[in-house]
């Protein structure tokens, strides 16, 4: 196996022209275009024609992505990134192998016929909730995976993890708005591990500008995070904006809802209330007020998942130190925070 990287380096060419000239493009020198593509025949690669992909050898290989629920189709920043994890996949010479409701016993009993095939080198895994036993699984046959978008982060047991430095995120959400005037800022959070970092983060910015943590300015619900809770979250709390100016909610698709419920109750955004979400999802430049958020980094996070998971795939038998690599947010700055003007 090898991968548009590889290739590169031992073309001694950029991957960019590597990918260009397996796919014909016509400013790549004839000469190194065919040394490229013979290197790419000699190592099993593949060359796109007309967009179809003929495999030059048998040896390409899948890279299993596991998603555990099927709830994950209602995820726009799952999906999102999903994408673009499979699209890096498939530039590695890999196929992307989505694989859903593979958890607990009867996960690891389709995985052990799938596996059997001998198709698939190593799994990305993105799941909420902690499945100890595909963990225990794949750690007892030796099978390399790694861990994107973590349950259980603040665990000693040892593993690959991609994610997001959720704490930051937060923190960041709640320093934007202090930095606009706002002292009373509620936040919808939910129980999952991702939104308890967030919400620490929201209370470490109010902490820093000396503004005291109010308990009543935090909406926290079970389940996974939808637009009609986060609707029916914002009507059960309307009398909080009689005096809070400003609200974070930890996933854009909250925020967008918490917008519109705001609107039909009179509120304006953001000259009533800033509000502030977090993802980054295209969807909420195209909402107005356009939504301001923290950036989740989709293609960093999919990018590092998979280069990690190459590193042990073609370094078998070696030892190569587990980790986790969280990655800073940014903030998106759009329109539907405003600076605070005493009533």
């Amino acid at each position: 196996m090898i991968s548009t990287r590889k290739l590169a380096e031992l073309a001694g060419v950029s991957q960019s022209t590597v990918s260009r000239s397996l796919n014909d493009r016509p400013e790549i020198p004839p000469d190194t275009k065919e040394r490229i593509r013979a290197l790419a025949r000699e190592h099993g690669y593949v060359v796109r024609k007309k967009s179809k992909k003929t495999i030059c050898s048998s040896q390409r290989k899948a890279i299993g992505v596991l998603m555990m629920r099927h709830m994950f189709f209602d995820d726009l920043f799952i999906n999102q990134l999903v994408c673009i994890l499979n699209s890096i996949i498939e530039d590695e010479n890999y196929y992307a192998m989505p694989l859903l409701d593979f958890g607990g016993q009867s996960g690891v009993e389709k995985l052990r016929d799938l596996l059997s095939l001998g198709l698939i080198e190593g799994f990305i895994i993105i799941n909420r909730e902690y499945d100890e036993v595909i963990d225990q699984y794949f750690n007892e046959i030796g099978i390399p995976h790694v861990y994107l978008i973590y349950h259980l982060r603040h665990s000693t047991k040892q593993a690959n993890i991609i994610d997001t430095d959720n704490f930051a995120g937060g923190y960041m959400a709640t320093k934007h708005l202090i930095d606009l005037g706002h002292r009373r800022i509620a936040t919808m959070t939910a129980v999952l591990d991702e939104f308890v970092d967030r919400t620490n983060g929201y209370r470490e910015a109010l902490r820093e500008a000396g503004i005291p943590f109010d308990a009543d300015l935090v909406f926290g619900f079970d389940g996974e995070p939808d637009y009609d809770t986060s609707y029916r979250i914002i009507e059960e709390h309307l009398e909080v904006f009689q005096d809070a100016t400003a609200l974070f909610v930890q996933y854009d698709v909250g925020a967008i809802s918490a917008m519109g419920a705001l609107y039909d109750h009179g509120y304006r955004v953001p000259k009533d209330i800033s509000v502030i979400g977090l993802d980054g999802l295209g969807i909420g430049a195209m909402y107005r007020p356009a939504l301001t958020s923290i950036s989740q980094p989709c293609h960093d996070l999919a990018r590092q998942a998979v280069e990690r998971l190459l590193q042990i795939v073609n370094q078998p038998g070696s030892h190569i130190v587990q980790g986790k690599i969280y990655l800073r947010p940014e903030l998106v700055l759009r329109s539907s925070t405003a600076a605070f003007v005493p009533k």
